[in-house]
C-alpha cells in the first residue's frame, strides 16, 4: 500500500497498492509473546521507522497508509525519549479508537486484518496495565466485535496469495495444523485466529 502522490490530497485521502502493508519478512513478538509480521513502517512491537534497530528508530519515514499513520503516533507515545511510560495505556486506547474510526472502505484486505489484530493486542495491553478502568465492559465487547468485523472483512476480500501467507503464519503458531493446504478459506482462518486473539483481551465468548 502506498502513499497518495497528490500533495494537496495527502492529508485527506489515501490510496493503496497491493502487498505494501504487511512485512512477512520482519516478524516481531507481541507483548504476550505471539510472533506477528510488522506492518508498513510503524506497525509492530519494537518496529519504528521501518526498522527493529532502536539505534535507527526515527519518525521521518512516511507511513504507508492511514493505519500506519496511527501506528506512528502510537510509537511516539511508547518512546521513552518522547513520553513517560505512564502514557502508554491511554496511547493504546487512542490507537483502538483511531482504528475503529477509519472508514470501512479506506483499508485494503491486509490493513483491515492487521487493524483488527492491533485492536485485540491493544485491548490486552490496557487490561493488563495499571489502568484497566480505561475500558468498561461494554467497551471491551464493542471493540472486540469491531476487531472481528475488521478481520472478517479483510479475509473475505483477501487474495489467494494473502490467504496463503496467513495460512503459513498460522501453521507455525497453531498446534495440530500439520499438512495444511496451500491456503485456507476465510472462515477456517478465522476459526484458527479467534482462539489466539481472545485470551489477549481476558474476555470470553459471551462478550461476542
Amino acid at each position: 500500500m502506498g502513499k497518495n502522490t497528490n500533495k494537496h490530497e495527502h492529508e485527506h485521502k489515501w490510496s493503496f497498492t497491493a502487498d505494501d502493508g504487511v512485512n512477512w519478512d520482519t516478524i516481531v513478538p507481541t507483548p504476550v509473546g505471539l510472533p506477528i509480521p510488522t506492518y508498513g513502517n510503524y506497525g509492530g512491537s519494537g518496529y519504528t521507522g521501518g526498522t527493529t534497530d532502536p539505534l535507527q528508530w526515527n519518525y521521518t519515514t512516511a507511513p504507508v497508509d492511514a493505519l500506519d499513520a496511527l501506528f506512528k503516533l502510537h510509537d511516539r507515545a511508547y518512546d521513552l525519549r518522547v513520553a513517560p511510560v505512564e502514557d502508554r495505556p491511554e496511547a493504546d486506547l487512542a490507537l483502538i479508537q483511531g482504528i475503529a474510526r477509519l472508514p470501512e472502505g479506506q483499508l485494503d484486505a491486509q490493513a483491515s486484518i492487521y487493524g483488527g489484530l492491533a485492536i485485540f493486542f491493544s485491548l490486552g495491553q490496557i487490561l493488563s496495565s495499571d489502568e484497566p478502568y480505561l475500558l468498561q465492559q461494554n467497551d471491551i465487547s464493542r471493540y472486540t466485535r469491531e476487531a472481528l468485523r475488521d478481520i472478517e472483512r479483510g479475509l473475505e476480500s483477501a487474495s489467494i496469495d494473502e490467504l496463503s501467507d496467513l495460512t503459513d503464519w498460522l501453521d507455525g503458531l497453531t498446534p495440530g495444523t500439520d499438512d495444511l493446504p496451500p491456503y485456507l478459506p476465510p472462515e477456517q482462518l478465522l476459526e484458527l485466529l479467534v482462539p489466539l486473539l481472545l485470551p489477549s483481551t481476558q474476555t470470553s465468548f459471551d462478550l461476542l
